[in-house]
């Protein structure tokens, strides 16, 4: 295993008794295990041009647990205002916090998960999130800029690079959704340019169609398992994290999901990409997921677009894909 990586044992015992069900997993479960969950880890983030974030248990402290951040947290609660928050929205989360948050921005998430074999024992899930934020800023401002001359400057429309984190997941201690290890990788315009979102240029001002076909409206439920994380008075757009639990919950559950048999982890079953005030001028959120590898013997794909602008109710659209069947 690389020097850059913890290991799995290390890594129980980082943050003391706060990890210890990770390292009775190691010495219940035995050694094969251990080492079958090291490697997806490696293989995950032991990757060229990714650095393995070494301070992750110092990123939950007090700037991490704020009212702003956490509106609805409950100071007499046992548990943290973050304990039941899923890894994909903990994960975008995450990202603004340590990055800084952008005004004109793009996300895209991949979401993978893997349940490690072990016999006469329940599996024990762990969730590899990739967020890749895109900073528009500079390009919404070109844009604004061959209409009128009165658009604001430059920095107004957010300053920063391209960035890529990796995440790794798991359920501990009352947590939906502990952080076990990072890292991350900023992206050159160049290699931006490259970067694809369903087809299209993840860079591009367009809007993101996702996919072409027989898209349908559709009404979604309440999605109680969202934590809020807006001060923001209704009516107003939900934030990208909100969105991607959203997305998340509605193709696979509030947490895990179940195991994912044709897809090899840590390789992603789930991609989203979630658009924050690009297209037009009322401030928007707009997004497209696709589940591919979906365990149905008749649909091999589920598509769903949200939009939403001005804090109005979002705009829902489905699109199934169907397998071809042999006559």
């Amino acid at each position: 295993m690389s020097r850059k990586m913890k290991s799995f044992a290390s890594l129980t015992l980082m943050a003391g008794v706060a990890l210890t069900p990770l390292a009775v997993q190691a010495v219940v479960h035995g050694e094969d295990y251990q080492k079958q969950v090291e490697a997806t880890m490696e293989q995950f983030l032991d990757v060229e041009g990714l650095v393995i974030d070494t301070d992750t248990e110092q990123w939950f402290d007090e700037d991490w647990y704020t009212a702003d951040r956490f509106p609805a947290q409950n100071d007499s609660s046992m548990f943290m205002p973050d304990a039941q928050m899923s890894a994909a929205q903990k994960a975008v989360l995450l990202f603004d916090y340590l990055e800084g948050e952008l005004p004109h921005a793009r996300y895209r998430v991949k979401f993978g998960t893997d349940f490690p074999y072990v016999e006469d024992a329940p599996a024990t899930p762990w969730a590899y999130v990739e967020v890749t934020r895109f900073n528009l800023g500079p390009a919404k401002h070109e844009e604004l800029s061959q209409y009128t001359d009165s658009v604001a400057a430059l920095e107004e429309f957010g300053a920063g690079p391209h960035v890529l984190r990796r995440f790794v997941f798991t359920p501990i201690q009352g947590q939906v959704a502990h952080l076990v290890q990072a890292a991350r990788a900023e992206l050159d315009d160049e290699q931006a340019q490259t970067e694809q979102c369903f087809g299209q240029s993840c860079l591009s001002l367009d809007e993101l169609l996702g996919t072409v076909g027989n898209w349908e409206e559709v009404s979604v439920p309440e999605f109680e398992s969202v934590i809020p994380t807006s001060t923001q008075a209704a009516p107003r757009n939900q934030t990208p994290d909100e969105v991607a639990a959203e997305l998340v919950s509605i193709h696979i559950g509030p947490e895990y999901g179940e195991i994912v048999e044709s897809v090899q982890a840590p390789e992603p079953f789930l991609e989203l990409v979630i658009s924050k005030n690009i297209e037009g001028q009322d401030l928007s959120v707009t997004a497209v997921s696709h589940q591919g590898h979906v365990m149905d013997d008749a649909i091999s794909g589920v598509w769903y677009r949200r939009m939403q602008a001005a804090g109005m109710t979002p705009h829902w659209e489905r699109l199934l894909q169907y397998r071809r069947m042999e006559r």
